[in-house]
């Protein structure tokens, strides 16, 4: 049905207690994957910052957006665009120290 190229997004966000999280894997047979009961996302296009995390998860994930909103956001005058953020994993063990994954946050200019 795909690549097997695995992703987690956020989506319907709130605020930062209140978000829907979908686990998914990158998809090219939409109609096979609905046979199989699997619901399917559409990530619109947009402009995302992209922040390259490195150690266990869910660890990195919290210091990657601990940067973006405490950091990547006041310095650069950008806010989330309200559209899904999205995670990228890779291959390997997500709980090493020495795990990579990435961040994907779309983002507009304030």
């Amino acid at each position: 049905m795909g690549n097997g190229q695995s992703y987690g997004s956020c989506y319907e966000v709130k605020d930062c207690n209140s978000f829907n999280y979908m686990a998914g894997y990158d998809c090219t047979d939409e109609q096979k994957a609905e046979t199989f009961g699997l619901s399917v996302m559409h990530i619109p296009e947009a402009e995302y910052a992209v922040v390259q995390l490195k150690g266990p998860v869910p660890d990195c994930i919290h210091q990657g957006w601990k940067y973006v909103m405490d950091t990547f956001f006041p310095e650069q005058g950008y806010r989330h665009a309200g559209t899904p953020d999205f995670e990228i994993y890779k291959e390997g063990d997500m709980y090493d120290k020495n795990y990579n994954m990435e961040l994907w946050v779309p983002i507009i200019k304030e």
